[in-house]
């Protein structure tokens, strides 16, 4: 038999808006402090590519596919970035799993 626990569900949906709100409240920040006419100006990639210092160190890295390079050397630009998303995507599997 299925039992509902109100108390259960409204502490799921406040630590997840708790949550949500602390996660966006960092880059809300960021951008509220770029000048408008910054942020239109866009970014234009600096420099010629060049392979990533993994790729560098392990030979047959080059020989992979462009695509999988791309991830690789995207992954390396933003370390912070990768961890987190690795972490969140632990953190779901887990929650599906059980």
């Amino acid at each position: 038999m299925i039992q509902l626990y109100p108390l259960t569900l409204a502490m799921a949906v406040g630590f997840g808006l708790v949550t949500s709100l602390a996660a966006a409240l960092a880059p809300a920040l960021a951008a509220s402090r770029v000048e408008p006419a910054e942020a239109m100006r866009g970014e234009s990639p600096g420099g010629g590519g060049r392979p990533s210092l993994l790729e560098r160190i392990i030979a047959p890295l080059q020989k992979m596919p462009v695509t999988w390079r791309m991830a690789l050397r995207g992954a390396g630009r933003n370390p912070r970035r990768s961890l987190y998303t690795i972490l969140g995507v632990v953190l779901s599997l887990m929650l599906a799993v059980r």
